[in-house]
């Protein structure tokens, strides 16, 4: 089973938590650091692992050329002692309030702060109406989702809250903002530092208290894989309850209004990290990361990565499972059948001009374009421009301007054929697939 635990409105929360607002936050002290005092060492390997670093996935290959995902949340700082190690060095609470020591490896320097808890600041009680409206709103659309899951007014409540979501989420976007005029660096900082401390404590009493098994992680939340149904549903609750207990000691008023969620899964595919395709419950798919969502190539790529998102995750295509060489050729032969059947517009490339074309070399494809583009059109073409064409026969790169001259059917017949059917390739490569090999990657169900 897949499943994910997202902290719900997690920057907002830590804002309202910890009393957070540029009239009661302050940085003040910037100290160097050495590496020591912001790594701990791999007495296994001598090297210095650094805290702050976010752990991730990591794919390797087997002897029998499979990959898959590597549960690589076991460093030696990822236990429940060394954050809490981690979490006593970061807070200090004294009767007016919390200071801080937020390590920043990536500067080498110790960033001090310090929150009054004398008076409670503006964005805690902006926040806290917030949370309760939004919270008004989600029991209403659950009412009506319950009688009528049609019903039109879900959209119109998921909107909204929606809609305040981002207004909750400005909160931090705009102290963290370097244009912001009022924007506050110490605000930002401690909320960041903050967050990056309750992921990892997810990942911890995850794995180490109800076997879940981490598999990827984002800015809120962590993807977890396990066979438990009981685990899992127990997680929500069971974590909550871990975390509340971990932060309120350091909080406004002693207690933290931190809550997980969960969005169940039915599939998930990992390229690698940061990319993955994913389908929930209702079989929807969402593809995550630049490597399905490449602007170095034409919609015949995005469209076989779609399609082959679909019969990966639900694991079969024409009676032939996922893993198995059919199933690979039967996926490549249907998304080359459909690729016969897109109108031209699909094979259009583009590219973006970051210079001038003259100051590209003289055989470099952009200056080449640019001039064909210009002789066209009359225009001048400029550093910044985007130049729209198609890949013909022989690969040779061909202007849109310059193919409309031709008729749709010519223009048809002129593609390379060829590099389409390797863009469907890359596609497939993208989930593992190899139609020469027929080699497999692994996929969470």
């Amino acid at each position: 089973m897949v499943f994910k635990l997202d902290v719900k409105s997690m920057y907002p929360t830590i804002i309202h938590d910890f009393n957070l607002h540029a009239l009661t936050t302050r940085i003040t002290a910037w100290t160097p650091l050495h590496k020591s005092e912001v790594s701990i060492m791999d007495t296994n390997t001598g090297k210095y692992i650094q805290i702050g670093k976010a752990p991730c996935a990591v794919i390797r290959k087997t002897d029998s050329g499979q990959r898959f995902v590597n549960d690589a949340y076991a460093e030696p700082w990822l236990n429940r002692e060394r954050l809490d190690e981690w979490r006593d060095r970061m807070f200090s609470r004294h009767d007016n309030g919390l200071d801080m020591e937020l390590h920043d490896d990536r500067y080498m320097h110790c960033i001090s702060t310090k929150t009054i808890y004398t008076r409670e600041s503006k964005y805690r009680v902006e926040i806290r109406n917030l949370k309760r409206t939004r919270e008004r709103i989600q029991e209403e659309n659950d009412e009506i989702k319950a009688k009528d899951p049609k019903d039109p007014r879900i959209e119109q409540l998921r909107s909204m809250e929606y809609s305040l979501k981002v207004v909750m989420n400005k909160k931090f976007g705009y102290n963290g903002a370097r244009e912001s005029v009022y924007g506050d660096l110490g605000v930002a900082v401690c909320i960041v530092n903050i967050a990056s401390l309750i992921v990892r404590y997810i990942i911890q009493i995850g794995r180490d208290d109800l076997g879940l098994t981490p598999i990827e992680v984002d800015t809120d939340g962590i993807i977890f894989h396990c066979d438990s149904r009981n685990a899992r549903d127990r997680s929500v609750s069971y974590i909550t309850d871990k975390l509340r207990g971990i932060f309120s000691p350091y909080c406004y008023e002693n207690e933290s209004t931190i809550r997980i969620t969960m969005d169940k899964y039915s599939a998930i595919y990992m390229y690698s990290t940061k990319n993955y395709a994913i389908m929930d419950e209702n079989g929807r798919i969402t593809l995550h990361g630049v490597a399905y969502k490449s602007s170095r190539y034409s919609r015949v790529f995005s469209d076989a990565v779609r399609q082959a998102a679909k019969h990966v995750l639900r694991g079969h295509i024409g009676g032939f499972a996922y893993g198995t060489p059919k199933f690979t050729t039967t996926l490549r032969k249907m998304l080359v059948d459909k690729m016969s059947q897109l109108p031209l517009s699909a094979f259009q490339m583009s590219i973006n001009l970051r210079k001038d074309p003259q100051e590209y070399d003289a055989g470099k494809q952009e200056r080449r374009l640019a001039k064909q583009v210009e002789s066209d059109t009359q225009r001048k073409i400029r550093a910044g421009d985007q130049i729209f064409f198609f890949y013909t026969g022989d690969h040779a790169a061909v202007p849109v301007s310059t193919m409309r001259n031709y008729g749709n059917k010519q223009a048809m017949a002129m593609l390379d054929t060829a590099y389409y059917i390797s863009e469907i390739d890359k596609a497939l490569s993208r989930f593992g697939l190899d139609y020469k090999s027929a080699a497999q990657l692994s996929l969470f169900m």
